[in-house]
């Protein structure tokens, strides 16, 4: 309980939660400008036209057709390259911001040889996630079939997310245990190793934390549910609550498991 109290006070919190900010903050215009440009040569390809015109088109003029296809598949090209170049960057600017704040709360330097060993983590770490979604996805479906039994469909859906939720929080915990052990010994696939020592070293701090991170969550759900359907009616307004609440909340749960951790009171 007094980890739980003492991790709201802590002022780690904005730092960290900055410099998520600024990492989506980026992100968003950076995939909002490319769509508004794709969005803007594809209406120049078609001319405005729907696709029964440019099917009637094929028809009536063949050749016409022939070379808005070819330009289509430079169009095509271009989305491709497009949507590489933008994982690219995300990849860049995601090791970068979990780098400096990793490094940030164990005071440690980020060099360029560090920031480089950061962005090789990000892409080995692809390999466990794809694992524990596999398994993930079986324990789902199976609870799935205990979740049907229940009548109500309120409290299915209730449940339902809730079962989502520490599904996620699991591999969230792994993923922060991981950029903790990383920051310390800079060894990628020891960190990957060691976030499970963490556990076993630290079981009896975090399954408690677990348990609070839960419980908070539940009622920042409801609170944060009877905000957005009774006082805001804006989509684009609940897009922007629902992403800083997760940023704010994803931030305090870091700080927490830190503290666990770390063995800090």
């Amino acid at each position: 309980m007094k980890h739980y109290l003492n991790s709201f006070k802590d002022k780690r919190i904005l730092p960290t939660l900055t410099v998520d900010l600024i990492f989506v903050t980026i992100i968003y215009f950076l995939f909002t400008f490319f769509s508004g440009y794709l969005n803007k040569i594809s209406l120049t390809l078609t001319a405005g036209q729907t696709i029964e015109q440019l099917q009637q088109l094929m028809l009536t003029a063949p050749q016409q057709a022939e070379q808005i296809l070819s330009q289509y598949l430079h169009f095509a090209i271009i989305v491709i390259i497009t949507f590489i170049l933008l994982l690219i960057v995300t990849l860049l600017l995601c090791s970068l911001a979990r780098a400096v704040i990793w490094n940030y709360l164990l005071k440690k330097k980020l060099t360029h040889k560090k920031y480089w060993k950061w962005v090789l983590l990000n892409v080995i770490i692809i390999v466990p996630f794809v694992l524990y979604l596999i398994v993930a996805v079986i324990i789902k479906l199976l609870l799935n079939q205990l979740i049907f039994l229940i009548k109500n469909q309120a409290l299915a859906n209730f449940f339902n997310s809730i079962v989502l939720f520490i599904i996620i929080l699991i591999f969230v915990i792994y993923l922060f245990l991981t950029y903790y052990s990383f920051t310390k010994n800079h060894q990628i696939w020891e960190s990957l190793g060691s976030a499970f020592s963490l556990i076993k070293s630290n079981w009896n701090g975090l399954w408690k934390m677990t348990l609070w991170v839960i419980l908070t969550a539940i009622v920042l759900g409801l609170i944060l549910t009877f905000i957005l359907n009774y006082l805001i009616s804006n989509p684009a307004l609940i897009t922007i609550i629902n992403l800083l609440f997760s940023l704010i909340y994803l931030a305090w749960v870091r700080i927490y498991l830190f503290r666990i951790i770390h063995h800090e009171h």
